[in-house]
């Protein structure tokens, strides 16, 4: 595993987030839109509960949409006060109106995280598929994978409802990425043996392999600079760990 300049300044930003932050305990993980949003709580690597939420378009307006998201969002930072809040990033491939709505409701997510030191990240569907062995057999919609792996990771039934399945999956690869972020708090920034050793150990498996491959990605390390450190980055959907500064609600 080659760290290049820019994975090693971007290791130094993530480890200086880290080492500003106690390692987030608690997790909410959100598989957001305008239909239905799937939600999922971990604490300490273990899910506590888990849902999804129905708005579809036939029955509410987007305002009513956004509204019942944040709604959702409030009541659960309220009774669990996660300190990492991770989402399905958005997929820009899509038709214009599918990128408009999980665009909408990643909004309505991130404006309900009032806690000035949350932790923000977003997790592209692609790595979300890759961490775990289920796949669709043929003639099955590619929803269905999700649907197995819920099962076969967590031994929970849940349906046909793939939002929720999507949530638990995406709260258990942001569960290996916050052991990742406490292991790397523990190294000198520049050790890069150190850091490639410590990498390639959470590679071993499916899951940790994706995981360290979504933190060393292109997109996550685009203009990554030793300056931006120490400022709060907010770039929704970019795939940027991010502390959300916020002065209050609006």
């Amino acid at each position: 595993m080659k760290l290049t300049a820019a994975k090693k300044r971007f290791i130094a930003w993530w480890t200086s987030l880290a080492l500003n932050s106690e390692s987030p305990k608690t997790i909410l993980a959100l598989d957001p839109s305008l239909q239905a949003t799937g939600w999922a709580i971990f604490k300490d690597g273990e899910l506590l509960d888990s849902g999804s939420l129905d708005t579809p378009t036939s029955k509410y307006s987007t305002r009513e949409q956004l509204e019942a998201i944040s709604t959702l969002v409030d009541e659960k930072v309220f009774e669990y006060v996660p300190g990492f809040v991770v989402t399905e990033a958005i997929n820009v491939a899509k038709k214009f109106t599918g990128v408009r709505g999980v665009s909408l409701a990643n909004g309505a997510v991130i404006s309900s995280i009032y806690e000035p030191e949350t932790i923000f990240y977003s997790i592209p569907v692609q790595s979300i598929k890759a961490s775990h062995e289920y796949e669709s057999e043929e003639g099955e919609d590619s929803k269905q994978a999700s649907i197995k792996a819920a099962l076969g990771v967590f031994g929970i039934d849940v349906g046909e409802d793939d939002n929720r399945a999507d949530a638990m999956l995406i709260g258990r690869m942001a569960c290996r990425i916050s052991d990742i972020m406490s292991d790397l708090r523990e190294i000198d920034p520049w050790d890069d043996e150190t850091i490639r050793l410590k990498l390639k150990e959470h590679s071993k498996t499916k899951l940790g392999s994706s995981c360290v491959n979504r933190l060393l990605t292109p997109d996550t390390l685009k203009d990554a600079d030793a300056k931006e450190h120490r400022k709060a980055v907010y770039r929704v959907g970019s795939g940027w760990p991010v502390i959300l500064k916020r002065a209050g609600r609006s």
